[in-house]
């Protein structure tokens, strides 16, 4: 439960939108693993990937789109950002 607490100060931020998928959604777009989509402030992209002991960093456009749109897909399934913190 502190866990939550601390997601839910932090969601509190200015600059923090927290969404939070249901459990009902046993399956979505993000159960191959976490990754983090990058846009730098001259809008080239990336894709950030971390699993057991490894991570990398994707530049290939087609493997960053495929990753935007997984972000785009797993935002439609979460809950709204005050649905999340309610």
């Amino acid at each position: 439960m502190a866990s939550w607490s601390i997601l839910l100060l932090v969601g509190r931020m200015r600059d923090v939108e927290l969404q939070v998928l249901p459990l009902r959604c046993h399956e979505h777009a993000g159960l191959d693993g976490s990754f983090t989509a990058i846009t730098r402030e001259d809008s080239k992209k990336f894709e950030h990937v971390e699993a057991q002991g490894t991570s990398s960093l994707e530049t290939d456009p087609t493997r960053v789109a495929l990753a935007s749109a997984k972000y785009r897909i797993i935002r439609s399934q979460a809950l709204t950002p005050q649905e999340s913190t309610e």
